[in-house]
C-alpha cells in the first residue's frame, strides 16, 4: 500500500509557500507605489500654500507644481488660478502612476521614476538640494517597489499553466 499523503503534503506546502511569496511580493509593490500618493498629495498642498503667499513646502512635492506655483503667485488673479489647475492635473498623474503601480503595473512604476527623477534633476537647477535629496530617497522607495511587482509577475501560482 502506497502513503500517498506525502505528496499531497508537499504540494500544499510548495502552494502555501508560493502563495507567501507572492503576497510578500504584492504587499512591497504596493508599498512602493503608494509613495506616489504621498507625492501627488504633498505636492497639492504645498501648491495651496505657496500661493497662499508662504515660502515654506514639503520636500516630497513635485518641482514642476513648485514652479507653476510661483510663477503663478507672481501673476495674480488668474494666474494664480491656472497654476493651481495644471499643479493639480500634474499631481493627478502621479496619483495615477499610484493606482496602476499598486495593481502591479510595471509601466507605472518605470514611467513615473523616469518623470521624478526628471523632476529632482529640475530641483537640482536651482539648487534646492533638501528636495532633490528627498526624491532620490523616494526613488530608492520606487524602485523597491517596481522589483516587487516584477518579481510577482515572474512567481506563477503552483497550479498555473506552464508557458
Amino acid at each position: 500500500m502506497a502513503n500517498t499523503a506525502m505528496p499531497n503534503a508537499t504540494v500544499q506546502a510548495q502552494g502555501a509557500l508560493v502563495n507567501a511569496r507572492r503576497s510578500l511580493q504584492e504587499r512591497t509593490a504596493q508599498r512602493g507605489g503608494r509613495w506616489f500618493y504621498w507625492i501627488a498629495g504633498l505636492s497639492v498642498i504645498n501648491s495651496l500654500i505657496v500661493l497662499n503667499g508662504s515660502n515654506t513646502h514639503f520636500v516630497v512635492g513635485l518641482g514642476i507644481t513648485e514652479m507653476f506655483d510661483v510663477a503663478g503667485r507672481n501673476l495674480h488673479g488668474n494666474g494664480q488660478s491656472v497654476a493651481l489647475v495644471l499643479s493639480i492635473a500634474i499631481a493627478g498623474v502621479f496619483g495615477l502612476f499610484g493606482y496602476f503601480a499598486c495593481k502591479m503595473q510595471q509601466w507605472s512604476f518605470l514611467t513615473g521614476m523616469v518623470l521624478y527623477g526628471l523632476d529632482a534633476l529640475l530641483l537640482l537647477s536651482v539648487k534646492d538640494l533638501p528636495s532633490a535629496g528627498f526624491h532620490a530617497l523616494a526613488l530608492y522607495f520606487l524602485f523597491k517597489g517596481f522589483t516587487a511587482a516584477r518579481n510577482y509577475s515572474s512567481i506563477k501560482p503552483l497550479n498555473a499553466p506552464i508557458g
